[in-house]
């Protein structure tokens, strides 16, 4: 009956083993993602301010030409 005992914990621990081994391959690609997911982020908000800083300057571009046809044309 012990030798039952010993060959379940065995089986128990080699099941639990394996699966810990399955988990942290697992992780692993999970990390290499959220890294991959932490650069793109990084990437597109530097895009944005970018975007942000031309569509600014547009606007002041804009109402300066706004602003010269405006004295230009009586009304």
């Amino acid at each position: 009956m012990e030798i039952e005992s010993a060959e379940y914990l065995a089986g128990a621990g080699g099941v639990i083993s394996l699966m810990l081994s399955v988990i942290a391959y697992l992780l692993k690609f999970l990390l290499q993602d959220f890294r991959a997911l932490q650069q793109n982020l990084h990437e597109v908000q530097t895009r944005y301010q970018l975007m942000e800083v031309a569509m600014q300057t547009m606007s002041k571009d804009l109402n300066a030409l706004r602003l010269q046809l405006q004295k230009k044309a009586p009304v």
